[in-house]
């Protein structure tokens, strides 16, 4: 369940809600990231379910550029931004794997109970597991609700943006036509359950293989912001020790995102 950090729970009617699925690389989550420090989002809350492994860490966006106080980070957490009406769920721990109906369950209550306006799954697909056809090209795909394909058609048109290809997958019992979605985590379930409840529901992902998944990151974050226009990257202006990439500022976290420099002395 959801657990507010403040008195009263935040009214998020009508607000955008991203919500990362921890899939190959963890593209999303780290997207997510990208997300939290450029909109300089606000913890609200976090969910206190045992659904998930548990863990706990230092704030990782914790840096003297940012009014953050000493406290520490959870396995799923609520970030937030009144004045852009946006909501951006982290999760930074797995999925027990015989948990996974569960957690899709609390999150989607969770996704009623709060009204929003959209909800937007990032994600990330294996890429050995592409056909032919999406071998070139761009590797970012999209997957709407009925309403918001309705609604974006000439968007979609104009940006040229494509829409993942349906497949059988390789069970005897998989039905024809559906979006086959290897290691993509909970983000079809989730999105099926809000098309059902006739929830607008968008997943965004990326094709892309377990290593250093910095730049798919940055590709899907630059992908729905293409969308949403949250973000000015042309002329994104911040002071920070972090280097940026693509008008991206890069969480200070991701500093340590490969472990420390071994010791130069050690080969001289």
């Amino acid at each position: 369940m959801f657990i507010s950090e403040g008195t009263q729970s935040p009214d998020f009617t009508d607000h955008d809600c991203v919500i990362p699925a921890v899939s190959v690389g963890n593209v999303g989550q780290l997207a997510a990231d990208l997300l939290i420090q450029n909109l300089k989002l606000t913890r609200v809350g976090y969910f206190h379910d045992d659904c998930f492994l548990p863990v706990i860490g230092n704030d990782p966006f914790a840096c003297e550029s940012r009014d953050s106080k000493c406290s520490l980070m959870t396995a799923a957490e609520v970030y937030y931004c009144a004045k852009r009406k946006i909501v951006v769920v982290q999760q930074r721990s797995p999925i027990i794997k015989s948990k996974k109906s569960q957690y899709t369950e609390m999150l989607f209550s969770w996704i009623t109970t709060s009204k929003f306006k959209e909800v937007v799954i990032l994600s990330s697909v294996f890429s050995d597991e592409r056909r032919d056809e999406q071998l070139t090209g761009t590797q970012l795909r999209f997957l709407f609700s009925k309403n918001l394909n309705e609604r974006l058609t000439d968007f979609i048109e104009e940006n040229q943006w494509k829409k993942l290809e349906c497949r059988q997958a390789d069970l005897p019992h998989a039905a024809s036509g559906e979006a086959y979605m290897p290691g993509s985590g909970i983000a079809k379930s989730l999105h099926a359950k809000c098309v059902d409840k006739d929830v607008s529901s968008a997943i965004l992902l990326i094709f892309c293989s377990e290593g250093d998944n910095a730049s798919e990151a940055i590709q899907l974050a630059t992908y729905l912001n293409s969308w949403k226009k949250w973000i000015d990257l042309q002329n994104l202006s911040e002071c920070s020790a972090t280097k940026s990439t693509r008008g991206w500022i890069l969480p200070s976290s991701w500093k340590l995102l490969y472990g420390s420099r071994f010791n130069q002395s050690l080969f001289q």
